[in-house]
């Protein structure tokens, strides 16, 4: 056993030499006292997992792994952990995640402090920290602020000036002529057209673009698009799905000009679609990243027509989830408005709707009467799985 006294780490369960993508640190089997407790903590710069585990022989004959999934913890998060041994001998284990980490400290040392930890008032909260948080806290605001690790906020919001009968169930998104989402199979790049007389290099619109996207392996990512001059650019990365692009840098109109229309490279289906002078995608479509779980929390609809004859229009609000996995579309939510009686609705849900890894989700929206205007925003906290 390490001598508290002298020892401050011990060392064979203790690292810093970072990991590949993928890769694993295990230590040395070490004789833990009895009432003395074990103390680890650790930051890197990607998300990574610790598992303890135990053994009552020293060359760990039978393994025990509590808890059994471990303690995660997030990028650039400093998390300690203060355990009880539930047997003789111990090792810690290091898993990093599907990133290469440049750091990594892990260490490990014996204390007989059982008292309990706090954590500062401006420290990032960890989901198994071993800690009383001593700060006023609202777990939404926290989320939002990036104080909870491993969960993250997702807003989509859209309108559709330009909604008929013939229409149907249609897609909430600004460019007024996608009905139904193209859901790709395979990544593609993406081929980004725009009017090159008002945005793109050398003009006062849109210079460039920043993308947040899924990719190939489900994972989320993001990437910036310098604008040429030509009026199109087809992307370096390819994408399953874009859950959202904005404008990164403009001129002096300070926003996108004309329209900026996104589409998949290798069946020209239209991805995403930024209005003149919105400056960001308005759609009502995002998908969910692998080892994630999301829950909408929040709805608002609106219709009502601006013009013309025809009476006030009855709309079906509908939203659709497409899963990866089983390759099937689903409706998860449906509602009816007479904008007779109401423009708007405001949907909290207690609960919320569970949404999976590879999950797709969509708002449409179908009318009675020519020439509707529906919007929608849908907002949702995203959990990664550990």
């Amino acid at each position: 056993m390490a001598d508290t006294n002298s020892t401050p780490f011990e060392e064979l369960n203790s690292t810093t030499t970072p990991l590949g993508a993928g890769g694993t640190w295990t230590g040395q089997w070490q004789l833990i006292g009895r009432d003395i407790r074990l103390r680890f903590n650790a930051v890197s710069d990607q998300l990574t997992s610790i598992f303890v585990d135990y053994s009552n022989t020293p060359t760990g004959d039978t393994v025990l792994t509590e808890p059994p999934l471990g303690y995660s913890f997030g990028r650039n998060l400093t998390e300690a952990h203060i355990v009880s041994p539930i047997a003789s001998y111990y090792r810690l284990r290091v898993v990093n995640g599907d990133t290469t980490q440049t750091v990594l400290e892990v260490y490990a040392s014996f204390v007989d402090y059982n008292g309990p930890r706090v954590t500062p008032l401006n420290k990032r909260i960890g989901r198994d920290e071993d800690a009383i948080p001593v700060r006023p806290s609202d777990n939404q605001d926290d989320i939002l602020r990036g104080l909870r690790a491993g969960v993250s906020i997702l807003n989509k919001w859209g309108y559709r000036d330009d909604l008929d009968v013939a229409d149907g169930d249609a897609l909430i998104i600004a460019d007024n002529t996608t009905n139904t989402p193209a859901i790709l199979s395979v990544a593609s790049t993406l081929t980004i057209a725009f009017d090159n007389a008002t945005d793109g290099s050398g003009t006062t619109g849109a210079l460039s673009l920043l993308f947040t996207y899924i990719d190939a392996n489900q994972d989320l990512q993001e990437a910036t698009v310098v604008l040429g001059a030509t009026g199109i650019n087809i992307t370096a990365f390819t994408a399953l799905n874009v859950n959202r692009c904005v404008v990164l840098s403009s001129g002096s109109a300070n926003t996108n000009a004309g329209d900026i229309s996104i589409t998949a490279t290798s069946t020209a289906d239209v991805e995403a679609f930024i209005p003149a002078s919105s400056g960001t995608t308005q759609q009502v479509l995002a998908e969910i990243p692998r080892n994630s779980v999301a829950t909408i929390k929040y709805i608002l609809l609106s219709a009502l027509r601006l013009s013309g004859g025809g009476g006030s229009p009855r709309v079906i609000f509908k939203i659709h989830v497409y899963s990866r996995i089983t390759e099937t579309t689903y409706e998860i939510f449906r509602s009816k408005m007479d904008t007779d009686a109401e423009n708007s609705q405001v949907i909290s849900d207690p609960i919320g709707l569970k949404l999976t890894a590879g999950d797709i989700f969509w708002v449409t929206a179908s009318t009675t009467t020519n020439n509707t205007e529906v919007s929608a925003r849908v907002s949702l906290n995203i959990y990664a799985i550990d």
